[in-house]
């Protein structure tokens, strides 16, 4: 990746806590992180020196997870293993779908998230032929 293709990918994705400022933040130690990262509790991006960042929009004020965002991660995993992949998925809008908004956007005004996993599935069946 090229950096001016990686600046645009981090301008999409917004912005982002390192690992230690998630852990200060959640009050979690590192292992309790991992885990969930691992089990697609919580979205981690892997940096090109081997470390992870996590897109601060997945979280609610209160640093819960935003509802039904586990759920569709393991639905858009389904298809491709690649979470750059899904962040980019869940920023971006889909003319004529969630009435123009992101995901994110959608589930954080109270969106149902029904149709946000239909459309999971149907990208992840496409990214998986």
């Amino acid at each position: 990746m090229t950096g001016r293709s990686a600046n645009a990918l981090l301008e999409k994705c917004g912005l982002f806590y390192d690992t230690d400022g998630l852990m200060s933040w959640l009050g979690l130690p590192y292992r309790e992180i991992q885990e969930r990262r691992e089990a697609r509790a919580i979205l981690g991006c892997p940096t090109a020196e081997g470390d992870f960042i996590y897109p601060v929009w997945q979280f609610q004020d209160n640093g819960e997870l935003l509802p039904g965002l586990s759920s569709i991660l393991t639905v858009l995993s389904s298809g491709i293993d690649d979470s750059w992949t899904w962040a980019l998925w869940l920023q971006t809008a889909v003319p004529g779908e969630l009435n123009g908004r992101t995901v994110t956007e959608w589930l954080r005004d109270g969106g149902d998230v029904g149709p946000v996993l239909q459309l999971a599935a149907n990208d992840a069946a496409g990214w998986a032929t």
